[in-house]
């Protein structure tokens, strides 16, 4: 094995280097760039562009718009609206949402019982993957979803006075006292 000699005149036109070549690669000469700070004038070219490729460019840069809306009614109106423990309002309620999904609402209102409604917000087939990548970003068109929710309100139960309000709590202690009694000591339920 013949060691190699960097003399001048050593190598007889042969590469004295064995990493030359990465040199005129460029590898080494963009490392060599980064550390001294000098850097070449990148030559930028535009090729021509074809009328297809153009039209795609436009399609893209005119986005698609999905308006989604969530309009809440209440009979009577007036309630309080809380949507996912926030409260965000009174009915007739209207909100912009930007993901489907099943949504706890609750409805207060004086005089009337509170209510709990799971509302369920479905996905159309249209926001479904890849069609929405098409109606959110591509379709010139706007399109509209709008989800409406109407819930009656239950007024609360009049007993007429506090006597006939005692009956109907004595009532319902008296069952409650039956199912205990019906009950063994190893029994969970009846």
């Amino acid at each position: 094995m013949r060691a190699l000699s960097l003399t001048r005149g050593s190598y007889r036109g042969k590469n004295p280097c064995p990493w030359s070549d990465r040199w005129q690669s460029g590898r080494l000469r963009q490392i060599a760039n980064l550390l001294t700070g000098v850097f070449p004038r990148p030559r930028v070219r535009i090729p021509p562009c074809p009328p297809v490729v153009l039209l795609l460019v436009l399609l893209v840069g005119l986005p698609g718009c999905v308006t989604r809306k969530l309009f809440i009614r209440s009979q009577p109106p007036g309630a309080e609206v809380i949507l996912d423990g926030r409260i965000v309002g009174t009915t007739p309620y209207e909100e912009e949402f930007f993901s489907y999904g099943v949504r706890a609402l609750e409805l207060r209102l004086s005089g009337f019982e509170r209510t709990f409604v799971e509302i369920d917000v479905w996905r159309p087939w249209w926001q479904v993957f890849p069609m929405s990548l098409v109606t959110d970003l591509i379709w010139p068109f706007e399109i509209e979803d709008d989800r409406t929710f109407s819930i009656p309100l239950m007024p609360y139960k009049d007993f007429g006075g506090p006597e006939e309000a005692e009956a109907a709590a004595r009532e319902a202690y008296e069952k409650l006292k039956a199912l205990r009694e019906a009950m063994a000591p190893g029994q969970t339920s009846p």
